[in-house]
């Protein structure tokens, strides 16, 4: 019997109930926004590329465990009611803060698979385009790195095909402007859907 797109994702077993959609949702929150908020509002102030390295490899492995739990649940976005809109370049103070505006764990997918592109994004730009980040070219980083996001590119196009990683053209222009304008400083991009 097939179990679907997410047939090579492991999933932990199961010990006791299965997770209700209120702890899913309060678990799933609580982990972007952490997340969110420690590695990138409060993370290093210069994002250069070895940060933007980590942030990828880290937030790629949320994205990608956090849909196989939610479809291990049978769990969507209509599931749960939709977060506060969360005005473009929001500062906040902490981290309860943010989770006031992040309820929805699926807009907090939304939002960490935006930011995560977007640093993919520049990564692959100075691989392709030759494009420097701090002053640093492809070249000279560690070679490990350089093999760790060439498989992150990968994994990438493989979780877009099974429909995880829902970053559209227009989203990822939005966000290049961003980029642009806070040089990769604390903003917001939620898109509509």
């Amino acid at each position: 019997m097939a179990r679907g797109p997410f047939e090579g994702l492991a999933l932990n077993a199961a010990y006791g109930p299965l997770m209700s959609p209120a702890m899913f949702a309060s678990r799933w929150v609580h982990k972007f926004c952490s997340f969110i908020f420690y590695r990138y509002l409060q993370g290093q102030i210069v994002k250069d590329a070895l940060w933007m390295w980590n942030f990828v490899e880290a937030g790629l492995d949320y994205i990608v465990s956090f849909h196989a739990q939610a479809a291990s649940h049978d769990l969507r976005l209509r599931d749960f009611p939709c977060s506060p809109s969360v005005p473009p370049y929001s500062s906040y103070g902490d981290l309860e803060d943010l989770k006031k505006h992040m309820t929805n764990p699926f807009t907090c997918v939304i939002q960490t698979t935006l930011l995560v592109d977007g640093f993919l994004q520049r990564l692959k730009s100075m691989k392709m385009q030759g494009y420097m980040i701090r002053g640093m070219p492809w070249q000279a980083l560690p070679l490990e790195i350089r093999e760790s996001l060439n498989t992150a590119f990968e994994e990438v196009e493989r979780v877009r095909r099974l429909g995880m990683w829902e970053v559209s053209d227009k989203d990822r222009e939005l966000m290049a402007a961003e980029f642009r304008k806070s040089e990769g400083g604390p903003f917001w991009y939620i898109p509509k859907r």
